[in-house]
């Protein structure tokens, strides 16, 4: 669902004129009056809504969106309810009507009227968003950019520099100078042009406790939302992608990045340099040494290393056969 503190619906188009725009296939007349009036995810959408499909799997498509752009080999899998655009490349259709349905609010101006509590502290040169909202005893550092709608808990500290927009942050929270969080994530779809940016329409919610460090960017959802659970702790210079979910007392070291979709379970510690790639599932308390790439799931508890990561023992007994094999072949 499209959050209006953070996004603005513009005026609906009809079908006929989004199958123009697109230069899709022709639809059927008992669809081109049809006016569709916002976006949202295949699997999310309502009557009204326009979504995509790339990859149907061969299975019957649930959803209740009243169209979704999509090829043709997977258009009979579509429900009758819903109105077939057919097109080359989904992702790109989509990424071209979805900006003229709906459009990020501005960011970039003070609002008339302040909304915070008491003993709040706001640096030289910050900029407060129309609607944004700051708790008690939260201090907000200079030239920080609290965008329009975004909420902030009690006893928060924004460092200096610090971008934050299409947010919710609990109590408690820290985060470090020159940070971002909240911006677009990185969705791309390649048209007959090139790629081009996907629009994202989702949030980010950062709960009570957490400590983010000094240059971290956490990207908004593409719809729903990125997630930063009670207590995690961020080191400097980490990236989390977008509708990421981290659960509670997630600790992440220096330089960690962390993919679009992907699920870090309760108290798992992922060391320096680690990387994770998009819709991979770390399990609770489970452990990625320093340097390690996680290409796919790790299971709860384990402790893993290596690039690709893999089993900790594993992988020291691989480093030590292939010691003995360097000093076999200088003999």
């Amino acid at each position: 669902m499209i959050d209006k503190h953070f996004y603005e619906v513009l005026s609906p188009l009809s079908l006929q004129t989004i199958a123009k725009l697109s230069g899709c296939l022709p639809i059927d007349n008992e669809y081109e009056a049809q006016e569709i009036t916002s976006v949202a995810s295949l699997d999310s959408a309502q009557t009204g809504q326009l979504a995509f499909c790339e990859k149907a799997k061969d299975k019957p498509i649930k959803t209740a969106a009243s169209a979704v752009f999509m090829t043709q080999k997977d258009a009979h899998l579509l429900p009758s309810t819903a109105c077939a655009l057919v097109v080359a490349a989904p992702r790109a259709a989509f990424a071209n009507i979805a900006i003229l349905l709906v459009k990020p609010i501005s960011t970039m101006r003070n609002a008339k009227k302040q909304d915070h509590e008491n003993d709040v502290e706001i640096g030289e040169g910050a900029i407060i968003g129309e609607g944004a909202q700051i708790g008690a005893g939260s201090k907000i550092g200079p030239n920080a950019l609290i965008g329009a709608g975004v909420k902030i808990g009690r006893n928060c500290e924004i460092g200096a520099n610090v971008a934050i927009c299409c947010a919710y942050i609990g109590d408690g929270v820290t985060i470090g100078a020159n940070s971002v969080i909240g911006k677009s994530g990185f969705g791309v779809a390649f048209g007959k042009a090139g790629p081009i940016d996907v629009p994202q329409y989702g949030r980010v919610i950062i709960q009570d406790n957490v400590t983010i460090g000094a240059l971290c960017t956490i990207d908004r959802g593409a719809f729903g939302d990125t997630i930063i659970g009670l207590g995690c702790k961020i080191d400097n210079h980490c990236h989390i992608g977008h509708n990421a979910k981290l659960g509670q007392g997630v600790v992440i070291a220096a330089f960690g990045g962390i993919s679009g979709s992907v699920e870090i379970g309760d108290f798992a510690v992922l060391g320096g340099r680690v990387g994770v790639i998009d819709h991979v599932k770390i399990g609770a308390k489970a452990m990625i040494g320093a340097g390690g790439l996680a290409l796919s799931d790790v299971p709860a508890g384990q402790v893993y290393s290596g690039y690709p990561a893999k089993p900790r023992v594993q992988w020291m007994r691989e480093l030590v056969s292939l010691s003995k094999l360097n000093l076999k072949k200088q003999k």
